[in-house]
């Protein structure tokens, strides 16, 4: 059985039941590298230049964390360029594997597909099918593994949105063996409820964040979050900030902003941001 590598970084937490289902069902064993520590921010920082924001630096540093210790055949590590049409990701998710390759020394194999529905109108139900070849010729093995990545992403999605429930709750909810409760401030009583809008490599990862979530429920702040505003109100809610939508990630963040402003029963928002990121 083939090992892929899973870096614990950028998309890992809007995907991981997709990219998961997929490859179980392909008879690939998952390894997902460790919530990020000191150690895993010095390898990335090590090898990436200064200029490049935080993110990618935690990104180089989970990647060389497989390779030292996740024993992995290969590390998955996708091109995510475009997702629709005329809405574009940032340099570094169109640029993720090249940069992995250039920068992190003896890099392990990189599963570097390619999804860009705006200019190469390459699907991700393209890109996944492609990349199941590398594993089975079964056509239809391939297309049984997407059709149910698509489903358990589906469900992901509306549990987060129907249970207002962060990620990383979600994901304790689907996988309760894999994943622990995030622990909630004991006796604190809630007196306030603020929107709290970002990426989830910016939400989620409690060492670059200083453990913000659980910072906020010990003051008593219940934190909505940006992926609990359901598409729909998304949308709606870019018309309140940007009033584009040329940048698919940022377009959660600023939708959920914009949502957040005008929703009823909230007290403010908070944004958390990567510094010199520049779409956010």
């Amino acid at each position: 059985m083939s090992r892929i590598g899973l870096p614990r970084a950028l998309s890992f937490y809007q995907h991981y039941p997709l990219w998961r289902t997929f490859f179980h069902q392909l008879d690939v064993e998952v390894i997902v590298s460790p919530p990020t520590d000191r150690d895993i921010v010095a390898a990335g920082a090590r090898v990436i230049a200064d200029v490049t924001c935080l993110p990618i630096k935690v990104y180089a540093g989970h990647v060389a964390w497989l390779r030292d210790h996740g024993r992995v055949d290969a590390v998955f590590c996708p091109a995510i360029r475009s997702v629709e049409k005329d809405a574009l990701h940032c340099a570094k998710f169109q640029a993720l594997p090249d940069i992995v390759k250039s920068t992190v020394p003896d890099c392990p194999p990189l599963l570097d597909i390619e999804i860009d529905v705006h200019r190469r109108r390459i699907s991700p139900e393209d890109a996944f099918k492609r990349l199941g070849r590398r594993f089975t010729w079964n056509p239809l093995q391939i297309r049984r593994a997407w059709a149910r990545a698509v489903d358990a992403d589906a469900a992901y999605r509306s549990l987060i949105t129907a249970d207002q429930l962060t990620y990383p709750e979600a994901l304790a909810r689907l996988y309760p063996e894999e994943w622990k409760t995030p622990e909630a401030a004991a006796d604190v009583p809630q007196t306030l409820t603020v929107g709290l809008v970002g990426h989830p490599y910016c939400l989620y990862d409690d060492y670059i964040n200083h453990d913000l979530l659980a910072l906020l429920r010990r003051l008593g702040v219940r934190a909505l979050t940006s992926e609990m505003v359901p598409p729909e109100a998304a949308l709606a809610g870019i018309q309140q900030t940007t009033g584009q939508t040329r940048w698919f990630y940022e377009n959660w963040v600023s939708g959920a902003a914009g949502h957040y402003l005008t929703a009823p029963g909230i007290d403010g928002v908070i944004a958390a941001l990567a510094f010199t990121c520049g779409p956010d």
